[in-house]
């Protein structure tokens, strides 16, 4: 009987009956070695890595972006809505702390009343700058509101008596030029909001021309952009 003689043991990786394995006897096609096995798990662990990585970076909150002006109001200034009584009435901080003798040291505010009748505070807290006037007979406010002797401040508009018609809304009262509400003073020319000035224009033509630089005012802590004058509390640029 004839020996069938041994097979060859066929290449790592070759296929039967197929003309894709090269002279080293391995395919295109060939699953990856051991060793290169290891080597394709540590670059799917790498890259997993990363992806959490990146994922942790985009979910990661950014830091808040800096104002470019910030003032720092005086803890009088800020709107604080006074204390309300059961019936709905408000207690007039100034006057409560004044302890005059009108008000006893209790100024109990009626509801409806938008400022304190006896030294201008609004309904939220914020102090008149204006001082009391002295009130004999009943006046009539340019809102409209008809105040009896015993009102010194407007309780609709928080007006002083005997205060002129201000300046229309938006409009400075010194030099004429729109005003946004939420200054209190004219950065042209220094004139308080709502009020008016004759002089205003003198006090311009004195003054240097702006070179258009931001200025740190100190009075009030706010960062000014190239204004004249501080609109928050009027500061004369230079003058601190």
């Amino acid at each position: 009987a004839s020996t069938k003689p041994p097979s060859k043991p066929r290449p790592w990786g070759s296929r039967t009956g197929s003309n894709l394995s090269s002279s080293t006897g391995q395919s295109p096609h060939t699953t990856p070695r051991p060793n290169d096995t290891s080597a394709l798990a540590d670059q799917m662990a790498a890259l997993k890595k990363l992806d959490s990585m990146r994922a942790v970076s985009s979910n990661s909150a950014k830091p808040p972006v800096k104002p470019v002006a910030q003032i720092s109001k005086k803890e009088s200034e800020v709107p604080n809505p006074s204390a309300r009584t059961k019936d709905g009435d408000w207690i007039c901080r100034s006057c409560t702390k004044r302890n005059d003798a009108e008000t006893d040291g209790d100024c109990t505010v009626s509801g409806s009343f938008k400022f304190c009748p006896s030294c201008g505070e609004s309904d939220v807290g914020v102090p008149s700058r204006k001082p009391a006037p002295t009130v004999s007979d009943q006046w009539d406010c340019h809102c409209g509101e008809i105040c009896p002797p015993s009102f010194k401040f407007c309780v609709e508009c928080g007006l002083a008596a005997g205060t002129p018609k201000p300046p229309p809304a938006g409009v400075c009262g010194g030099c004429d030029e729109a005003m946004p509400e939420s200054w209190k003073f004219c950065p042209d020319c220094g004139t308080e909001a709502g009020e008016w000035d004759s002089e205003a224009m003198a006090r311009m033509a004195k003054l240097p021309p702006s070179d258009g630089a931001d200025w740190h005012c100190t009075n009030c802590n706010g960062d000014i952009p190239g204004y004249r004058f501080c609109p928050e509390c009027g500061t004369t640029r230079g003058a601190q």
